[in-house]
């Protein structure tokens, strides 16, 4: 869940932090007002394009930070573990710095990420959609995480996922086990068939 946006130096905005509380946000305003403005800063902490054009004029870079916070078990966790983020409790917090001069660094948690591996936990962490975009639901890869959340069942598809990777390791150990029994199936035929040639051959 989204809990903070902060921004800094973005368009018209100079300083702006929001948070935010569980259940259903509605932000309104009259066309122009800015609320695309929110959207795109938001976009741009999630890993969007960042062009230097959003920086306020006269300030030197835009920094955007987005805070959430997620269940233990959200795959997030998981996957920035893997790429050694530290990601002790609930709290992410994913940040982008876009300078005048130069390209827009990414943080999660203070430590430093490729853009694109932000754009991948953001992709995990929000959803944005406009007007007749398709909708994450409908995407088919998505189908089997969700189930597995709902359902809490991420333990039991964990303890399968390993015991089908030994399964998966053993059954490759057994194919090449198999491929040797044939090898020397066939050398020893061969080793036969030339015993039997020499002894028709009789060579005393």
């Amino acid at each position: 869940m989204l809990v903070g946006l902060s921004i800094r130096n973005i368009i018209l905005i100079d300083q702006l932090d929001l948070t935010y509380s569980s259940g259903l946000h509605v932000l309104t305003g009259e066309t122009g007002a800015g609320k695309s403005i929110l959207m795109d800063a938001l976009g741009l902490a999630l890993g969007m394009r960042a062009e230097n054009r959003v920086i306020r004029h006269g300030e030197n870079q835009a920094v955007i930070s987005a805070s959430f916070e997620l269940a233990p078990a959200h795959p997030a966790h998981a996957l920035m573990k893997a790429q050694g983020i530290d990601t002790d409790g609930e709290a992410i917090i994913l940040k982008r710095l876009i300078p005048r001069d130069g390209p827009s660094r990414a943080f999660i948690n203070d430590q430093p990420v490729s853009v694109n591996f932000l754009r991948q936990i953001g992709t995990m962490l929000v959803e944005i959609q406009g007007q007749f975009e398709q909708h994450g639901l409908m995407n088919p890869a998505t189908h089997i995480h969700i189930l597995d959340q709902f359902g809490q069942c991420e333990v039991q598809r964990n303890k399968t996922a390993i015991m089908f990777e030994k399964w998966r390791v053993l059954h490759k150990e057994f194919q090449a086990l198999q491929a040797d029994i044939e090898k020397a199936k066939k050398e020893e035929e061969f080793i036969r068939h030339s015993l039997e040639e020499l002894a028709e051959f009789d060579a005393q």
